[in-house]
This record gives structure tokens, sequence and C-alpha cells, in this order.
């Protein structure tokens, strides 16, 4: 079977990254929203299979014969004008186009079972910063597609929340404030530029360059932050003023135009990971739960 697309916006193809290459300067990737992901994976009764992340505009996919899919996301979904559910899976019959409009800036997930997507050192991510990984999709392109046994009419039991207005956050060692109220002035998969009038102080812009991770807080000569995202660079030379949760690093790609940073303990951050995963392990309802199969 084949998948053709019709329209692409801006869409990239992730999953939930590629690991044990740090040492090599190369950074995990993967899915920018790794709840949203791994939800459309539980959906469809998978783990890793390989997902469109849809960033912005409008995407469009017909297939060559029956699929499976799922979609979650904050987006309008379309299958031959008639408006469907998201957060659930699907089957979408052959010759049928199925339709996806994002309402806001948050990317939606749609995994489509079975899809062969080629892997880069063991991910099928792009990394926007080394550029590795599969090209950005185009209209045009087409994927090839393997029979599965993936689950249909799965549906998401909790309500997902698509737009974060406070990220949390464990201080440095050096006590460097940046808590309080914070505009983004530029969202990316490597990183989220911050900005307000009352800077911060910066300290050294001058350190030796020491390793990085995903949701640590950079400080620059400019006093205007950076929070390391996804396919952030692996060392830094930067202050770095804290380090954002792991239980809030998918709403790096759901914040608000205004949102707060606040400052947290290791605990805190320790109970808020248990209880994320606590809800995504109970948040899909499949039928073999509702007795329908």
């Amino acid at each position: 079977m084949t998948l053709k697309i019709i329209q692409s916006g801006i869409t990239l193809i992730e999953d939930q990254g590629r690991y044990g290459f740090r040492e090599m300067g190369i950074s995990r990737s993967g899915a920018f929203d790794q709840v949203s992901f791994r939800l459309a994976n539980l959906l469809l009764g998978t783990k890793n299979e390989p997902a469109f992340e849809i960033i912005q505009g409008r995407f469009e996919l017909e297939t060559s014969s029956n699929a499976v899919v799922a979609i979650v996301g904050n987006a309008k979904v379309y299958v031959d004008s008639n408006i469907v559910s998201v957060n659930t899976s699907f089957q979408l019959l052959a010759k049928q186009r199925l339709l996806i409009e994002p309402i806001d800036s948050s990317p939606t997930y749609l995994v489509v079972a079975g899809i062969q997507v080629t892997k880069v050192l063991g991910s099928a991510s792009r990394d926007t910063l080394s550029s590795l990984g599969p090209d950005a999709v185009l209209a045009g392109d087409q994927f090839e597609v393997n029979p599965t046994t993936a689950l249909i009419g799965s549906f998401l039991s909790v309500k997902q929340e698509y737009q974060a207005n406070v990220l949390h956050y464990i201080p440095g060692p050096m006590n460097i404030d940046v808590s309080g109220n914070w505009s983004k002035e530029r969202v990316s998969r490597i990183g989220v530029r911050l900005n307000r009038e009352e800077r911060v102080e910066s300290g050294s812009g001058n350190l030796a360059s020491f390793p990085m991770m995903p949701g640590a807080i950079q400080v620059p000569p400019s006093g205007q932050p950076v929070i390391l995202a996804v396919d952030s660079g692996t060392t830094g030379g930067y202050t770095v003023a804290g380090v954002v949760i792991e239980a809030d690093l998918h709403k790096l790609a759901r914040l608000v135009d205004n949102f707060s940073l606040e400052p947290v303990s290791l605990q805190y951050a320790n109970n808020a990971k248990l209880q994320l995963e606590k809800t995504i392990s109970g948040a899909v309802i499949n039928p073999n739960q509702m007795g329908a199969w």
C-alpha cells in the first residue's frame, strides 16, 4: 500500500528520537511534544511508530488501500470533507482523503500504522539542527505502508491541554533568577527565545563549553534567556540558570505567547514525572477494554 501527500504545510517525521549518541555531539531529537506522540502510538497499540509532526498549515494525504491512523492534537480533521474526531484511531478507506488543519501553534501528530520510513542511527526523526533523518515532508511524497494489526476505535479518556502557560524549572547553583512572567520571542525545535523588559544578569558569556540538555535555560549576554529544546546542541558556553523539569519538556511545543517560569524542588520534579507517566498510561481506552471485541 502507498500513501501520497497532497498538501504538506510544515511537517516533519519524528519518533521517540535517537539514543546513545550525545557523546558524539548528536542530540536525541524526536517528537517536540513527546506526550502527544506517545498517546498517538498508544491509540494504535504501538510504541514508536514514526509520526507526521504537523507544525503549521494544512496537511492532506490519500492512501491506495485501507489504513489505520491515529491523530492527537488541537486540530480540525476531515475525511472526504466529513468532520471526524481527533484524539482517536480509525480506519481510512482506500482513496479517501484525510485533511488536518491545526487550530493553534502546538504540533499535531498523525501516526499511520505500518508506515515505512528510513532510519538514521536507529531513528526516523528529523533533527533540524544537524539535518539528520528524513527531509521535511513535501506535497507529492509517497510512503510505503505495511499491513498491521493496529487498534481501531481507541480514544483518549482524558482531556488534553494543548496550550501551556506555566513552565516549572529547577534553579541552578549560580542563583540566577529567571522566575516570573515572560513572552516567547521565537519558538523552534532548537530552542525557545524569551523576552521581557526586565533582563537577567547573565554572568559570564565566555565559559568553556560543557554538556547541555533539552530544558536547560541559558542566559546569553543579552540577558534574554533561551530554553533549549529537542534539537539543541549537546554543548554550550552560556551561563545556565536552571533546567525545565522533564514532566514539562513537552510544554515547550505548546507555549502561549505570555507564560511564567516557576522554580520548584527536585522532589516536585520527580513527583510530576511520576504523575505524568500515570496519566499517560491510563489515558487511552481501546476496544478490548470496552468489551467490543
